[in-house]
């Protein structure tokens, strides 16, 4: 969505609305505008990618606003810990698990040498090296989005 103009939204989301096979994903970014609240209001689901990091979880509360705001449930993607931070984790866990309007999905996407070697190849990590452990996080992350949404689609969350 080239601008990022709220009067852009219901245009691009209407080929998606009545197609329950669809899919569109919006990056929007982790700042907090007229156009992001107004593509996390029509959205099926709002996922935020949070690192295990005082920076990170100070964005996650500023973030708690705009989504009581548009009515709906953040859910926290664990993204960006190294494979032996289980401290920083469970912190992370631990802290969503008390926050109102979040839930911490249980996928965890860890920092992995495929990803950037993959985007250096101009590839999906699956492309790249589908038995790493870098896919099979991003398999279970989809695994995990495709069973909310078809909870989220049928009034089950």
């Amino acid at each position: 969505m080239r601008g990022n103009t709220v009067k852009q939204i219901p245009n691009v989301t209407a080929p998606y609305r009545d197609n329950p096979k669809s899919l569109l994903l919006v990056d929007c970014g982790g700042i907090d505008s007229d156009f992001n609240r107004s593509a996390m209001s029509v959205s099926d689901l709002v996922i935020i990618p949070t690192r295990p990091s005082q920076v990170e979880v100070y964005a996650l509360t500023r973030a708690m606003s705009v989504l009581k705001a548009v009515g709906k449930t953040g859910y926290v993607l664990n993204n960006g810990s190294f494979p032996a931070s289980i401290s920083k984790l469970t912190d992370l866990a631990e802290y969503v698990s008390v926050m109102d309007g979040f839930k911490l999905l249980h996928t965890v996407v860890r920092l992995r040498a495929d990803f950037q070697d993959a985007y250096g190849a101009g590839m999906s990590v699956i492309e790249y090296n589908r038995n790493s452990r870098a896919a099979e996080e991003i398999m279970a992350l989809a695994k995990e989005i495709h069973k909310l949404l078809k909870e989220v689609r049928h009034g089950q969350v």
